[in-house]
């Protein structure tokens, strides 16, 4: 037995080849069966069924998922997943133990999802896993997805540590970073159904550019209590020990606060999921960023809280 109400997905990832939706679902609550969801767009009709169920994620896990807040698919058809390895319910922990959090992948290109690869995250990288936020996935170069030595690199953030947390996939190895810039700038106030709730969240959206010749990105990112929007270089993030730099892009304007964001290559344009606005933003990278240059593409009263966009 489950209860539906407490299936509140956070978390969702798109398979254009095979049509195919992802989505995590935590064990925030109790009665959570699944945290690891698919939705075949193929058969699906949204003018036909509002609400369609989801289905039990089809892949071969090595071992059975705790929580997942967000699936990630990579540019080589990898089904990425956090697990966290503790569910938030503590009355529920005895049905779930804690566990390491861990680094997994799925590889799409089978029918089967088979699981091909699995980091436990130790040390600082692995300190306090229910900060983790958003993160993002680095493929250096696509064309070489099936070459053993190809380079990979996961970019976490946890909100609660301020840190970004690098993995490099072909090391095998993860590290955690720390700057001013991923540090709150204070409380956000989130009201939902007339009641506030004040949080304080740091680094949590991550999203990358295009690559440059070297195979670089500009990594864009936010603190979940803050308007600002700052950019990495990719090469400073896949050096344990180098000065990271950031750039100070600019502000989006009051009571803009965002958990996510998403970068689209064909149109320059970076997408924000707010916090308390009731909205879904955009921004062009070519131009300036202030609140004048930041347009508005969805807008809802009954749109809360949105923890994910693709």
């Amino acid at each position: 037995a489950y209860d539906s109400g407490n299936i509140v997905p956070t978390g969702v990832a798109y398979d254009a080849a095979s049509k195919m939706l992802f989505f995590g679902i935590p064990r925030k609550y109790s009665k959570v069966p699944i945290t690891l969801a698919q939705l075949s767009t193929r058969s699906y009709n949204s003018a036909e069924i509002p609400n369609p169920p989801l289905d039990k994620f089809s892949g071969k896990s090595k071992q059975p998922l705790s929580s997942v807040y967000q699936p990630v698919i990579d540019d080589c058809r990898r089904l990425w997943v956090l697990d966290v390895g503790i569910v938030e319910n503590e009355a529920e922990r005895k049905t779930y133990p804690i566990i390491k959090p861990s680094l997994i992948a799925f590889d799409l290109t089978k029918s089967n999802y088979p699981e091909i690869h699995r980091y436990e995250l130790t040390g600082e990288a692995g300190k306090n896993p229910l900060g983790y936020g958003g993160f993002a996935a680095d493929v250096v170069n696509p064309k070489r997805c099936s070459d053993k030595n190809e380079k990979t690199y996961i970019y976490i953030a946890n909100f609660d540590e301020n840190s970004l947390i690098v993995y490099d996939k072909k090391k095998g190895e993860a590290w955690s970073l720390k700057d001013d810039s991923f540090k709150p700038e204070g409380v956000t106030t989130f009201t939902l159904n007339g009641k506030e709730h004040k949080f304080k969240a740091g680094i949590f959206g991550i999203a990358l550019g295009d690559r440059n010749k070297e195979g670089n990105r500009p990594a864009y990112y936010l603190a979940g209590s803050s308007t600002k929007l700052y950019r990495l270089d990719t090469k400073l993030l896949k050096k344990k020990s180098s000065k990271l730099e950031p750039k100070l892009i600019g502000d989006r304007g009051f009571k803009t606060e965002a958990i996510a964001l998403a970068h689209d290559p064909e149109t320059k344009v970076l997408f924000f999921a707010e916090a308390d606005s009731r909205q879904v933003s955009c921004w062009n990278i070519k131009h300036e960023l202030k609140p004048e240059n930041v347009g508005v593409i969805y807008t809802n009263p009954n749109f809360n809280f949105g923890t994910d966009i693709m």
